[in-house]
């Protein structure tokens, strides 16, 4: 009888902490209502991720995170914790934005370039690795006889698209890789620092080549807006500057990009340099 009691006894306090959190994460989204502090669509980091709230719910909201996973947090975390909202207008609100562009006489008009390029952009021809004997890029005509893969809206080059190739067009750049794996393509035009880190990332750096020389090599420059009304800017392009040589000329970049790409990653900075 009495360890009958203890056990109900027990289970009454579990079933309260439990029923107490339950109702904690019901009152705090309300509060979230109220406060519309998270609301469906809003965009917020969280932990250091950078998510879409897609569903907020009684006890959980329901985040999309920038790399397409999901994540479920308790409804109290909005309440009790800090977090960044991107999406809650204001119109003091002042958010850094850092632009990587190529140079062209139009932006040109609206931007700042400073002298110092900090990488130089490759696209190149990507194939898959028992290929990489056999497919070879020095004219277009090479890859006449292949099946060739490229991403809607994408510039690559104006003689990439008028080469005469057959090119299948598809809706989004990265299905250019799974589709090569696949052996639905020969070759695909590629951005070669992002497919390297992204191949890196999920295991198939070793199933694919990259084709040498570059479709195309641009320098790639961090810009600053003519608009803006930061004080003395002119000093601070020419401190960017100086600031981007010294870390050239001591090793910094060349080791930042040895540190997310491997041994490819120092590769591709000592083509940039002595190419």
């Amino acid at each position: 009888g009495l360890s009958l009691l203890a056990s109900a006894g027990a289970v009454t306090i579990v079933l309260g902490f439990a029923a107490r959190e339950v109702l904690g994460n019901i009152l705090a989204s309300i509060q979230i209502a109220l406060n519309r502090s998270a609301r469906i669509g809003d965009q917020l980091i969280f932990e250091g991720h950078f998510c879409t709230v897609e569903q907020i719910h009684f006890t959980y909201v329901q985040l999309l995170n920038w790399n397409g996973t999901r994540l479920i947090v308790p409804v109290s975390y909005f309440v009790s914790d800090a977090f960044e909202n991107w999406s809650i207008e204001d119109h003091a609100m002042v958010r850094p934005i850092i632009l990587t562009l190529s140079q062209n006489a139009e932006r040109s008009q609206y931007l700042h370039y400073p002298d110092e390029a900090h990488l130089l952009l490759d696209w190149r021809f990507a194939v898959r690795i028992e290929d990489r004997d056999r497919i070879t890029f020095s004219d277009f005509s090479d890859l006449a006889r292949h099946r060739v893969g490229a991403a809607a809206e994408y510039s690559y080059t104006d003689t990439f698209w008028q080469s005469g190739l057959d090119i299948e067009i598809v809706a989004k750049n990265d299905l250019l890789i799974p589709m090569l794996l696949e052996n639905r393509f020969d070759v695909v035009p590629v951005n070669y620092l992002s497919t390297l880190y992204e191949t890196l990332r999920n295991g198939q750096r070793e199933q694919i080549a990259f084709i040498y020389p570059p479709l195309r090599r641009a320098p790639y420059y961090n810009v600053f807006s003519k608009a803006s009304d930061y004080p003395d800017k002119d000093a601070f392009l020419k401190r960017y500057d100086q600031i981007i040589r010294e870390m050239r000329n001591d090793g910094r970049l060349a080791t930042i990009f040895q540190d997310y790409l491997g041994p490819d990653g120092l590769d591709w900075w000592q083509s940039q340099y002595q190419n």
